[in-house]
């Protein structure tokens, strides 16, 4: 019998949970110096399981993903023009989860690709497969309306 994450809907290691994927990811990425792709894994993962984030981190990692698939801007200069206002001493918000602030979509998503479908595709295929998750969340974050653009 096949296990399924509510959050993202992918398939889960049998007496595993959905981390797993992230996990190998991580080890993937160290092991085959795939760091290129690091900031798009974890956000395109933290994204389909916005409860890992507070309110305010979860419409900064939608902006992230606005800035980096759909305009098409280089990581490393959205990094450099945010570094300022973004360290944790200058925020004034938390990034991850906390019990009373717990990032949330006002609608459900449907989501077309999950981090097993990348894993799935082997090390191999894991920097193309990320682009293409990342993409997917876009087209099913607009589905869902919302990121209307």
């Amino acid at each position: 019998m096949s296990i399924f994450c509510p959050d993202c809907g992918g398939a889960i290691p049998e007496d595993g949970a959905c981390l797993d994927h992230f996990n190998l990811m991580i080890v993937w990425e160290w092991e085959h110096q795939l760091y290129d792709v690091h900031h798009l894994m974890v956000l395109s993962y933290y994204l389909q399981h916005p409860h890992l984030y507070s309110r305010e981190g979860l419409e900064g990692a939608l902006e992230l993903l606005r800035r980096f698939i759909i305009k098409g801007e280089y990581v490393f200069d959205v990094r450099e023009e945010l570094r300022p206002s973004v360290q944790q001493n200058k925020r004034n918000y938390p990034v991850t989860a906390r019990p009373d602030n717990i990032g949330a979509y006002a609608y459900p998503v449907t989501w077309t690709m999950s981090a097993a479908d990348v894993v799935a595709a082997g090390v191999s295929a894991y920097t193309e497969r990320i682009y293409a998750w990342a993409d997917s969340l876009v087209g099913s974050l607009r589905a869902a309306g919302i990121l209307d653009y």
